[in-house]
């Protein structure tokens, strides 16, 4: 991933530094002194116009801000990185048996897909509806569906 960091301002000679945000608030240094911070090392290079990242993790998501100063001026310029993360097979929990008419919660949790995944239930392959009020295949069933919590 690049982040581009271009100013125009006559800076002479700038310091340039590029400090992380995390999705908590936490703020570190990334590149400090022209040199990538310990914990950067090896994955980020600076270089004319901006940062670049040899790899990226689902913890590198989240605010970078160049700050560009010198004597007489100082600009900085905001940047929002989302890493994408595939899906992964997720981890279903299904009771082995149930009875009739008791209350049963199905769940499906996937950790490690950014952003989150989202899901649809079936039922012998027919998909479930948020709302089975309104299908009448479904006007005796009693259910509810989170498709963002996979429940």
């Amino acid at each position: 991933a690049d982040l581009k960091c271009f100013y125009t301002a006559d800076f002479g000679s700038p310091r340039v530094e590029w400090k992380f945000k995390d999705l908590q608030g936490s703020q570190l240094y990334v590149i400090f002194d022209n040199e990538p911070t310990e914990k950067y090392k090896g994955r980020v290079e600076l270089y004319k116009d901006g940062l670049r990242f040899n790899t990226v993790t689902r913890k590198d998501t989240g605010e970078y801000i160049c700050e560009v100063s010198s004597a007489n001026n100082f600009g900085d310029v905001k940047i929002h990185l989302i890493v994408e993360v595939p899906p992964s097979v997720p981890v279903c929990g299904v009771p082995p048996s149930v009875t009739t008419g008791s209350h049963v919660v199905l769940t499906c949790n996937d950790p490690t897909g950014s952003p989150p995944s989202t899901y649809k239930w079936f039922k012998d392959g027919t998909p479930l509806p948020e709302d089975p009020s309104k299908f009448v295949d479904f006007k005796n069933f009693s259910y509810t569906v989170d498709s963002k919590k996979g429940t």
